[in-house]
């Protein structure tokens, strides 16, 4: 992934934290009745996968506390979208005295044993959770996902299924289509393709520029065109001194001090 698309994802959190209007979410979370059955539906299709990114976390502390996590996870997806954004802000005004921040630090040990590492980490760690959910809420299901896996540090991993998250929206775009097209013909295929927001918005923020190749050994012994879709999530550094620079520079900080982390990210298909 290219840092710009990176930086427009933080870009996309900032705006749905400072800019956008609580309004906006109408359509899917504004009515209590909406609000309760996006939740429902969301934690019957993420509570297993959540759980076994924990499970699946590089870092040992966070598999020691996954359960933690998992806890925590599930309380701010109970959390409205009024809630989630002022506990935003509580968070980035540094707030101790928030109610709701102070009953998460109680309930999950958040200076202590869930965070061993420093304050810093535990509030970063727990901003990003937010994010996570707002994107999620928003309908930046793919973007959320990987920003999760940053978050526990666990590398993503899609099968060749035809449910796949992310194999869904790639099948999608018309980018992939002609590169498979490309490839049957015989033809010479670029080693990278670039997902673009007028294609998959989502796709955009969450994969952007991404390795793609055939794996001959797996295609035949699958009896068919199996291509792999790799990607490294992480955030570098810009020094320019811009809007961009600023938002993706705080993600490179987060990435720095262990609030996120680096990913790899494999996608495989079977056309």
């Amino acid at each position: 992934m290219k840092c710009v698309s990176k930086c427009i994802t933080v870009m996309i959190v900032f705006f749905i934290f400072q800019l956008l209007p609580l309004h906006s979410f109408a359509s899917n979370c504004s009515e209590p009745s909406k609000q309760l059955a996006l939740q429902k539906c969301y934690n019957q299709s993420y509570e297993n996968d959540i759980l076994s990114t924990l499970a699946r976390s590089t870092d040992l502390s966070i598999r020691a506390n996954a359960y933690k996590y998992y806890g925590l996870y599930m309380d701010m997806h109970k959390m409205s979208v009024s809630q989630l954004h002022t506990l935003m802000e509580e968070c980035i005004s540094e707030s101790n005295l928030s109610p709701t921040k102070r009953m998460l630090r109680h309930k999950y040990g958040l200076d202590t044993n869930l965070f061993p590492n420093e304050r810093a980490v535990s509030d970063a760690k727990l901003e990003w959770m937010i994010a996570s959910t707002l994107l999620n809420l928003a309908g930046y299901k793919a973007t959320s996902t990987l920003l999760d896996c940053s978050i526990y540090g666990t590398n993503y991993n899609e099968g060749p299924r035809a449910d796949g998250l992310f194999t869904t929206k790639i099948r999608n775009t018309n980018t992939y289509k002609n590169w498979v097209s490309c490839y049957r013909r015989g033809q010479s295929v670029p080693s990278s393709i670039s997902f673009e927001k007028s294609e998959d918005v989502d796709l955009y923020l969450s994969l952007h520029a991404v390795n793609i190749y055939v794996n001959q050994q797996a295609s035949a012994v699958n009896h068919c065109l199996a291509i792999e879709i790799t990607d490294v999530y992480d955030f570098a550094f810009m020094s320019d001194i811009s809007f961009v620079s600023i938002v993706n520079n705080a993600a490179f900080y987060a990435q720095n001090i262990g609030a996120l982390n680096n990913i790899n990210v494999n996608i495989r298909l079977n056309e």
